[in-house]
């Protein structure tokens, strides 16, 4: 099984961040690589599915397998990459102080026995971690424009305020935090 954790501290409440995370639309504004995402309904919840249009033109059916109201959802996906037997992942929000702690996994099962789980080690967890990394940055930075459009009277949406200060990388846990690109994604 291939592994990958992401965790960044932001400087908003579970809610604010909740309601950032679960706007499936503004998605490709922030998650690298997705170009559209369609749910049929606005609140998910287990068993419900959305699909993510890549922009090389893949398209996956992710299956929302859990959802635990501005604090985790989870989900499965369901037409899997040719390399995937299975393919899970976890998005949760934990208080911390005045702001929140967002922690993603992923776990993916590859198909191909040894030599299939050598190459995910190898390939696709370093990918995955980079992208993530990179996701979680867009993220940072949108949520820094759109504090910036409140401050000069643009339009009222949601915010999240994140400090670059408090995004940071803890190597010896086999968590990578956005902010910086570390050569030591975790492999599970």
């Amino acid at each position: 099984m291939a592994v990958v954790r992401q965790r960044v501290r932001l400087a908003a409440s579970p809610a604010a961040v909740w309601r950032l995370v679960t706007d499936f639309v503004r998605m490709p504004r922030w998650f690298l690589g997705v170009r559209r995402v369609d749910c049929q309904v606005a609140m998910p919840g287990p068993g419900v599915e959305r699909e993510l249009m890549t922009l090389l033109g893949h398209s996956y059916v992710e299956r929302f397998t859990g959802w635990e109201f501005r604090r985790s959802f989870s989900w499965s996906v369901v037409t899997l990459p040719w390399f995937a037997a299975r393919w899970d992942a976890r998005l949760q929000l934990l208080p911390l102080g005045s702001g929140t702690e967002l922690s993603w996994r992923i776990e993916i099962d590859p198909k191909g026995g040894t030599v299939g789980e050598t190459l995910a080690r190898i390939l696709l967890v370093p990918v995955l971690w980079l992208v993530l990394t990179l996701s979680l940055r867009r993220l940072r930075s949108i949520c820094t424009d759109d504090k910036e459009d409140q401050d000069n009277g643009g339009s009222q949406r949601s915010t999240v305020k994140v400090p670059k200060s408090n995004i940071v990388e803890d190597r010896q846990q086999g968590v990578a935090e956005a902010g910086a690109v570390s050569p030591s994604p975790t492999v599970s």
